[in-house]
């Protein structure tokens, strides 16, 4: 009788490799030491990107043609194609500290995040301050988050708060494990025909009140000159 055939021989003994991960605590080996470098490298890199770009760009005596805002939001889209597959491009350390609370990143992770996205926006700041001229009076403000003068320490607060809550709610609902794979089906597809059909409307309101603003300027202009003539 030959045991060819016996299901315990089709069993493979050998271990099984558990990739890393940010949810487990990472081994001491050189697989997870590599996978916590790649990490460090990648938040390092997109926060100093975005203080990069963020400090550059409001250079004082330049006159922006672009809103700071879009520059910085472009930017940070950019930051999450490229980083992230690799850290998830977390950037801010309030998600990371949301990350942790909901337990999708343990405690090692946790200071790791935190750590590079310090040392990379302290880097990213120091390299655009570097590029800029030395004999500037505004160099010393630049980069520095200061809220405007017509708002009061109170509302300051409040936007910052509902800023931070905003982010952290839209990225805790994109990475909700609950919700289907393909909820967002459809969104990126449709998106340039409903933009189309929103710029359409908000052109033909546009056109519609320059002519409405015309035909109103010239009936002054005919009246007026009538008025003259008479």
């Amino acid at each position: 009788m030959t045991t060819d055939n016996n299901p315990s021989n089709c069993v493979n003994n050998s271990p099984i490799s558990i990739k890393p991960s940010m949810d487990r605590l990472p081994k001491c080996s050189i697989t997870d030491f590599y996978y916590l470098l790649r990490l460090f490298i990648s938040e390092l890199i997109g926060t100093g990107t975005l203080c990069f770009v963020a400090v550059l760009y409001s250079f004082p005596p330049t006159i922006n043609p672009v809103s700071d805002c879009i520059i910085v939001f472009f930017t940070f889209s950019w930051i999450v194609w490229i980083f992230g597959p690799i850290s998830g491009a977390q950037i801010n350390p309030i998600v990371t500290i949301a990350f942790f609370i909901t337990r999708k990143i343990t405690i090692i992770h946790t200071i790791l995040f935190i750590i590079s996205q310090l040392v990379g926006a302290i880097l990213g700041a120091f390299i655009a301050r570097s590029l800029l001229p030395n004999d500037l009076t505004q160099l010393n403000k630049i980069g520095l988050v200061m809220k405007n003068p017509l708002i009061s320490q109170g509302n300051a607060v409040g936007f910052e708060l509902f800023g931070g809550f905003a982010i952290v709610l839209a990225i805790l609902a994109t990475t909700d494990e609950f919700r289907p794979n393909i909820w967002t089906a459809g969104l990126f597809t449709s998106l340039p025909f409903q933009m189309g059909v929103v710029h359409a409307l908000l052109v033909g309101i546009l056109v519609s009140y320059l002519i409405i603003h015309i035909i109103y300027k010239l009936f002054i202009i005919i009246v007026f000159n009538c008025s003259l003539t008479y």
